[in-house]
């Protein structure tokens, strides 16, 4: 093959290739990811967002059990999550790593409100179709004082740490 040869079959399969350049363009439409730098819609059953060390910050799950929504504190503990389960109740807790925090339920049986210091709790609300109630524990997880408006109690009891009853008031 001389030299006028390979040129030619260079300029054929350059020909060539500017024309399938060309035909790409003009028939098939841009692909793009993003519109104007987001997106439309992103579907997964699971979603890690991670800090700048590649540990976890947040997570959000789905399944058929319930969904939840984690953020993760700095030393890789949850400290704030959000759940859903599959009989429509909801929870919301708040953590520190010593556990102090807050526990908020709702569900079938009426609403709870938990708050907890170092792990023992410190405080119940609760309120369902039975009545309403507030109880303050001890540090050792005695009931001390309970508000109460149900079929039982209507008014405030005060407990010893022996759980008698020290006082009342209807």
């Amino acid at each position: 093959m001389n030299y006028k040869q390979k040129l030619g079959y260079a300029l054929f399969g350059a020909g060539i290739m500017a024309v399938g350049i060309t035909i790409g363009q003009v028939i098939t439409p841009n692909i793009e990811a993003q519109n104007n730098g987001v997106f439309d819609k992103i579907q997964c059953r699971e979603l890690e967002v991670v800090d700048t060390a590649g540990n976890p910050a947040i997570v959000l799950t789905a399944s058929d059990l319930g969904n939840v929504i984690w953020v993760i504190d700095v030393h890789g503990e949850p400290a704030i999550g959000l759940s859903t389960d599959e009989k429509g109740g909801s929870t919301i807790g708040v953590n520190t790593p010593d556990k102090t925090g807050v526990l908020l339920l709702a569900g079938e049986q009426g609403s709870h409100l938990l708050v907890t210091d170092s792990g023992d709790t410190a405080i119940t609300l609760d309120s369902s179709t039975e009545g309403n109630h507030v109880t303050v524990y001890d540090r050792y997880q005695n009931p001390r004082v309970h508000l109460a408006s149900d079929k039982n109690v209507d008014g405030v009891v005060v407990l010893d740490k022996a759980g008698n009853v020290r006082g009342s008031i209807p």
